[in-house]
């Protein structure tokens, strides 16, 4: 087979002279099957595009005819930097694309990339650079591609692994090959190139190197990682202060407890002198008391969840008003601990690279690092997982297990009434079908743990005394990581994943129950989440949120006098986009990538299969109806009470906020003085309630910019920025900057002329759109439309008006109407126009804030609200 494919134009790939035998041999389990049907093969490649036989890619000749030689279809290239070009025949520079000879090879197929496993860390980046790239163009080019890898020990080439491990072996391992998303993630979490000791220990026991100052731990759940931790905090009895800051208030009390200090706000005399946990939001001058980072040189940080906090503290809205200081004074901490000679300890079942080298660069220089990987496996052959298509076959499950008595234990990713798999909704529903049995339940979130007089306030510290009081607990992510149940109480764990949260938090979650009882899961396909603007490749996001940062900056004439944090600490940001893509890739890939993640952590998956398909299927659907109908009216109760709620002061709203325990009708009443505030009234009705659940007011923000408030538009964003760097003057986070923004928005929707779908007097179709949409389809205008709004265009399945309609969908809540059809030619043309930019009464919460901005403008605008606009 002609079996060296470079970057140069030549037709398909052809026998070569004295190979037939070896295209005979591949063809030989098939050629029956077509000689039944009567099929005439002209030639193999010929043969081959008639079949969905997965292709395998090599790189040089020798491992081709290896492969052939072993009935596997395949195909080399000159190196593992072919078969993927960015330059057109005249050179010049186009978007990665495969090389044309393997495009109608690869459309509609597996294709088996399988590259040298090399051991030098050159060669491996060099490789590793090469699959990437032409696993992206295969995408592109409608095929599915897979990645093989083999231990390197086994033979650097698949010739080797051939003669070396047979031709069995190699061709399971070829069958075993991981997809491209799995790898992708596999390669950037992996930390195998930076441990310095592998153990495979039930129960960590090792010694650190008395020259180690970053120490990284990664060990399964259940092995002894905290108390290791509380090991080694017994040095602070010894007069060796310990910080421990997590990423949630409770979770840092719990941690704090088991390590043996106290928490921040809760210390005495003596506890002052051992140090303390506290939560990492916390950690800046402006709190309260104020955190000195000087206070802590030669001491021992502690970073139990390494990865959680890093991400929450780079991540989370709670951080962003205070992001800078806090990252500027985590950085200094870091350096004060390691300067006076103390230690940092990564602790974490999922640590990776990213965290360890953003130590690294917080640090500054190098320093003695050593990192233990502990393979050992506490779940192995032990714990089984029933994989449920549909959360209402999992609701059935745990139906069925309630009326068997069972004592169970439900997660989900919702707290709130808005959403039908919510702890609220769950609790009600179950109390409400099962009001015959007395059911103690417990419920567990965000809101319960700290409302007075709950069951669940305070539960945190008590975990495993509590939990053995109910028979059902139902808890949202509070519980889902840094905290350990112990108690043999429950016999089952039950976890709804709908998307919400990570693919670690979902398989942190189910581990919580530390007993080996059967898992029961519904995990969504793919997760509608995104950080950022859903990209996956961080070299990409980097450079778009630097661009987003400075058109912004320019737009509002503040480049001199606001600076990116990036510039002074570009370790923040660019650790941010990496993970950013990580988390994204998961989500893409969200039931994929977290039931192979619990596999290789030891459970054994079995997918759900009903003895009684139709009475399954009958079952599904009057849960669905069950499910929906305890959903609407427990969220139109939340919503009324809402919206009956007296509007409180600005004094009391403060008050409020500041509570750190809230009643239900605390939690209402500050939802409905932040509503008023938000649409300039006090008439705040159920359904503007619920409107704003879905987005409401992003939308019509963007809108009300857009048009009635342009002349705002500039005082709106200093006023975000202002906001952003109150503790932080001249200084803002790209990504907190870029969020809070909307000048590069407003920008980039009228440079793609979005305005012209306002004109109610315009009449579009595809036909008179196609120049419009072609010119926006362009690579460099499709990439601004991804980096400023967010958005994609999908070449192949969107046409331009089921763009506009998504487009004016997404950002602004409205679309465009069809008002008809004609015939030309013989073809059906069918008419869209604007019938209203007031669907629903918009233009009098419009009137409303130009109201308000008219009276707050520093600069009286020039126009009066459009009147066509309000119309």
């Amino acid at each position: 087979m002609s079996s060296s494919i470079n970057n140069t134009p030549h037709s398909l790939p052809t026998i070569i002279q004295g190979t037939e035998p070896l295209a005979d041999s591949a063809l030989s389990e098939f050629s029956k099957e077509l000689r039944e049907q009567n099929i005439v093969i002209n030639g193999y490649w010929d043969w081959f595009q008639t079949t969905t036989i997965p292709l395998t890619i090599t790189e040089g000749v020798k491992k081709t005819l290896s492969a052939l030689s072993i009935e596997i279809p395949t195909i080399s290239l000159f190196g593992c930097q072919c078969g993927a070009k960015t330059k057109d025949s005249e050179g010049n520079i186009i978007p990665l694309t495969l090389i044309p000879e393997l495009i109608p090879l690869v459309k509609g197929r597996r294709v088996n990339i399988t590259f040298d496993s090399d051991i030098s860390p050159k060669a491996k980046q060099a490789v590793t650079k090469g699959i990437r790239r032409l696993a992206i163009a295969i995408s592109k080019a409608g095929g599915q591609p897979h990645i093989v890898v083999w231990d390197a020990e086994l033979g650097k080439g698949l010739d080797d692994l051939i003669v070396n491990q047979g031709a069995d072996y190699a061709k399971t391992v070829i069958n075993s090959a991981v997809s491209f998303a799995q790898w992708e993630n596999k390669n950037l979490t992996s930390i195998s190139h930076l441990v310095d000791q592998n153990v495979n220990q039930r129960y960590l026991d090792i010694e650190i190197p008395e020259n180690a100052q970053l120490i990284g731990i990664k060990s399964a759940k259940k092995t002894g990682k905290t108390q290791l931790l509380a090991k080694i905090a017994g040095l602070a009895e010894e007069g060796v202060p310990i910080l421990v800051p997590l990423h949630r208030q409770q979770l840092a009390k719990e941690l704090g407890r088991r390590l043996g200090i106290e928490y921040r706000t809760e210390l005495t005399k003596a506890g002052r002198q051992l140090g303390y946990s506290l939560c990492v939001d916390s950690l800046h001058p402006h709190a309260n008391p104020p955190f000195k980072p000087n206070n802590w040189s030669g001491a021992i940080l502690m970073l139990d969840e390494a990865d959680q906090v890093i991400w929450h503290a780079l991540n989370s809205p709670t951080c962003k008003f205070n992001r800078v200081p806090m990252l500027e004074t985590f950085k200094e901490l870091v350096q004060n601990v390691i300067e006076g000679g103390g230690k940092i300890f990564l602790s974490d079942a999922d640590l990776s690279p990213l965290a360890i080298e953003y130590m690294e660069k917080l640090i500054g220089h190098p320093v003695k690092r050593w990192i233990v990987e502990n393979h050992y496996n506490p779940n192995l052959q032990k714990r089984i997982l029933y994989h449920f298509e549909s959360p209402e076959m999992l609701l059935k499950q745990i139906f069925e297990a309630i009326e068997r008595g069972e004592k169970i234990i439900i997660h989900t990713a919702a707290q709130r009434a808005k959403s039908q798999w919510s702890t609220i909704n769950l609790e009600k529903l179950i109390k409400k079908l099962f009001k015959h049995l007395n059911l103690n339940i417990l419920r567990i979130d965000g809101e319960s743990s700290t409302e007075p007089s709950h069951p669940a306030d305070g539960v945190m510290g008590n975990l495993n005394a509590v939990l053995r009081l109910y028979d059902i607990v139902i808890t949202s992510p509070v519980l889902e990581t840094g905290v350990s149940i112990d108690v043999k109480h429950f016999d089952g764990v039950y976890c709804f994943a709908g998307g919400v949260q990570t693919v670690e938090a979902v398989c942190q979650t189910i581990e919580r129950v530390r007993d080996d009882v059967p898992r029961y899961l519904y995990v969504k396909k793919t997760s509608s989440t995104r950080i950022g603007n859903g990209a996956t490749d961080h070299r990409g996001l980097l450079k778009s949120q630097k661009k987003v940062f400075t058109t912004n900056l320019n737009l509002l004439a503040q480049s001199d006098t606001l600076a990116a944090l990036d510039g002074e600490h570009p370790e923040h940001l660019s650790t941010w986009v990496k993970k950013c893509c990580l988390v994204n890739l998961g989500y893409r890939h969200y039931r994929e990538f977290i039931l192979s993640k619990l596999a290789e952590e030891g459970y054994d998956i079995i997918n759900y299969t009903p003895e009684d398909v139709e009475k399954d299927k009958s079952a599904k659907e009057e849960i669905k109806g069950l499910v929906k109908d305890n959903q609407e009216e427990n969220y139109n109760q939340e919503n009324q009470s809402i919206s009956a709620q007296k509007n409180p002061s600005d004094a009391e709203l403060n008050e409020l906020k500041d509570k750190k325990k809230k009643s239900k009708e605390d939690r209402h009443r500050l939802r409905k003085g932040d509503l008023c505030r938000r649409y300039a009234t006090e008439d705040i009705s159920p359904e503007m309630v619920k409107k704003d659940d879905e987005g409401w007011f992003g939308k019509l923000t963007l809108h009300y910019y857009l048009t009635t408030g342009k002349p705002f538009l500039k005082e709106r964003d200093k006023k975000k920025v202002e906001q952003l760097t109150k503790n932080s003057p001249g200084k803002g986070f790209t990504p907190d900057v870029n969020k809070a923004l909307l000048s590069a928005q407003i920008m980039a929707i009228e440079r793609i002329n979005f305005k012209q779908f306002f004109d109610p007097s315009k009449v579009f179709t595809h036909e008179n759109l196609r120049e419009w949409f072609e010119l926006i389809c362009q690579s460099i205008n499709r990439q601004q439309i991804k980096e400023y709004l967010n958005m994609g265009i999908h070449l192949e399945e969107d046409t331009p008006i089921g763009f506009v309609q998504r487009s004016l969908r997404s950002l602004f809540g409205i679309q465009l109407t069809c008002i008809g059809q004609r015939r030309v030619n013989g073809k059906r043309i069918r008419e869209y126009k604007m019938m209203s930019l007031n669907p629903d009464e918009r233009m009098s919460i419009f009137a409303r804030w130009f109201e308000r901005d008219s009276a707050g403008c520093h600069t009286p605008p020039i126009n009066t609200i459009e009147q066509g606009v309000c119309a």
